[in-house]
């Protein structure tokens, strides 16, 4: 457990807090490429401060304080013209760094507009996502993570906000046995539940996920860490030990196996509030003729049902599920923790370790700034994690529809037809073991 200092630490994200100036370090997604169209606006709420986003007639995003310097109108009524966001009230008029460039009834010659100017932070867009960063400048680079800018890739994004503290999100990614269990025999409850015994998910979701965990390892990298586990039957050889999947500080977490890179952000809206943010890109082979994809889908994920029920047969909705009834801020100095939260302890003890870094005026891991090394940040690759989605071996033949996207949150993608087809080829045209 934490103590009541320790928990507000780790939770608190306004400016100001020891791990909300932490997470002002790091470039935080804000919402979809796709959800800013042409001309946008949109309100948006990121680390506890509330703000408006746009793109410009010239496709630039700016990120700036919500209320018109002027008469104090929230900018998301606002408009966009040639030269920018447009308060609909007197006209004021701001430029994406919130430089106020227009006062339309101000006397000609006035030069008042170039002392007005909003608080703006900067906004960089990849993989489908807008980034903005709000710490001290100047700004880091975004990080260029091969899953966010390898080509040729198919993307689609889901997204919820939801009423929990990020926190309880990324411990929930730390927390390597849960899988087997809430993924597993919970999944498989659920399943049996609804009296269908064959539904593909038992074979491709639940059952295997419920295969003992015998051993797990949070190993430390430059971006954070990697999480090893060796499940039941299998040897260190076996790739979720050996290769493993990425823990990327501090708050994004990566699955990579069978040609899909699934990548969950816990995204800190404020203390109570975290955008959920589930990224999928997918990879194939030489042999499949991969479209051109123009925009990257941006859709809810749901949470419950038409009912007001849980959905408790998909594993995004059970992640959710169990943080939200956490609470909006769980009380860790209740807890009672066994070992197999060892990862959990590690992420907490080394937050609060980068959190110091920070309160010493230096850089914490994992932000960049040369960039010949950031040209492209490679992760790690499983090929089988869960033996979900595979191709190109003696399976292949046996690609059952549905193994790329179903139970993931994927229910509301536009593009879930495209993914299976493509892996249906990738299946179909894949070459035969002699």
């Amino acid at each position: 457990m934490l103590s009541a200092q320790d928990n507000e630490l780790f939770t608190r994200v306004g400016p100001g807090t020891p791990g909300g100036e932490l997470m002002r370090r790091y470039w935080q997604p804000v919402t979809g490429s796709a959800a800013v169209g042409p001309e946008g606006v949109k309100s948006v709420r990121l680390l506890g401060e509330d703000l408006v986003l746009f793109r410009n007639a010239q496709g630039q995003l700016g990120l700036v304080e919500p209320w018109c310097a002027h008469r104090r109108v929230h900018l998301k009524t606002g408009y966009i013209v040639p030269e920018g966001l447009r308060c609909p009230y007197h006209g004021w008029t701001y430029g994406t760094q919130g430089q106020c460039v227009m006062q339309p009834g101000e006397p000609a010659g006035s030069r008042l507009k170039e002392h007005v100017s909003l608080k703006s932070y900067p906004v960089e867009e990849a993989g489908g996502l807008v980034f903005a960063y709000m710490g001290p400048l100047p700004a880091p680079l975004l990080p260029r993570w091969d899953f966010l800018v390898d080509q040729p890739l198919i993307r689609q994004i889901g997204f919820v906000i939801a009423p929990y503290n990020w926190a309880q999100g990324m411990e929930n990614s730390y927390d390597a046995v849960h899988a087997e269990w809430l993924h597993g025999h919970f999944f498989k409850h659920a399943l049996d539940q609804r009296g269908d015994p064959q539904d593909p998910r038992y074979e491709i979701n639940a059952l295997p996920m419920m295969r003992k965990h015998s051993e797990f390892r949070y190993d430390r990298t430059d971006y954070g860490f990697i999480r090893r586990v060796v499940l039941e039957g299998d040897t260190e050889q076996a790739d979720t030990f050996s290769v493993g999947h990425a823990k990327i500080f501090p708050n994004i977490t990566t699955i990579n196996a069978g040609g899909t890179c699934t990548s969950t952000f816990q995204v800190p809206v404020d203390d109570t509030h975290t955008l959920y943010i589930g990224h999928r890109a997918y990879r194939f082979p030489e042999w499949v003729s991969v479209p051109e994809q123009i925009e990257v889908p941006w859709f809810p994920i749901p949470v419950k049902d038409e009912q007001g029920r849980w959905i408790d047969d998909d594993i995004v909705g059970q992640d959710l599920m169990v943080m939200i009834s956490q609470g909006p801020i769980m009380d860790r100095t209740r807890e009672v923790l066994g070992a197999t939260d060892a990862g959990i302890v590690k992420f907490r003890r080394f937050f609060k370790d980068q959190a110091g870094v920070v309160a010493e005026g230096r850089d914490p891991i994992n932000v960049y700034r040369d960039p010949q090394t950031n040209q492209r940040l490679e992760l790690p690759h499983s090929k089988n994690f869960y033996d979900r989605g595979v191709y190109g071996d003696d399976r292949a033949a046996h690609y059952r529809r549905g193994s790329a996207t179903g139970a993931l949150g994927l229910q509301n993608s536009p593009i879930n037809d495209l993914i299976e087809d493509l892996y249906e080829e990738a299946a179909l045209k894949a070459p035969r073991a002699a």
